[in-house]
């Protein structure tokens, strides 16, 4: 959907970038809300939309967080909209051992290697330097490891084919 925003210039967007919370990330303060609501509705029942809104209410309230449930009836099929025109090999990039938690779609124009665009780029760590603990071969050492800084490497590197997520537009 972000390769297609790009693409399509919505609000004349021609750069965005996506960035991934790693396993084990630290979270952001909206995440303790969920907490309150999902401790409190672990023991009642919701079964229907207007259950759910007064559940919220109720457990927020109880934290002294006044708050609006907004119920959205109808949402979208995007997976449907966009499938047929993704390049299925992108599903990897979500998978353990292929987990990217960074990447960038920049809007450039139309060519044989970029057709709808857009030229996508991913690294697999957000900041330019990443650091990773590693065996410390020493035979002194205490610990037997150390951490050694590695840089986080922009892929596809320069000189290599783009890579294409998106291989046409849906609506063509």
């Amino acid at each position: 959907m972000l390769a297609l925003l790009v693409a399509k210039r919505v609000g004349g967007m021609r750069n965005l970038i996506l960035t991934r919370l790693p396993v084990g990330h630290t979270h952001e303060d909206i995440d303790s809300i969920f907490g309150v609501i999902s401790r409190w509705i672990y023991k009642r029942f919701a079964n229907d939309p207007q259950s759910y809104d007064k559940e919220i209410r109720a457990a927020l309230a109880k934290k002294g967080i006044d708050c609006e449930v907004i119920d959205i009836f109808c949402v979208p099929d995007f997976e449907s909209f966009i499938t047929p025109f993704l390049d299925e090999n992108f599903s990897r990039f979500a998978k353990e051992a292929y987990a990217i938690h960074q990447f960038m779609f920049k809007a450039i124009n139309v060519s044989f290697d970029c057709p709808v665009g857009v030229e996508m780029s991913y690294r697999k760590y957000v900041s330019d330097e990443y650091p990773e603990v590693v065996e410390d071969t020493d035979p002194n050492s205490e610990l037997g490891v150390k951490i050694r800084v590695f840089d986080s490497k922009t892929f596809p590197e320069p000189g290599t084919p783009p890579i294409n997520i998106l291989l046409g537009l849906p609506g063509k």
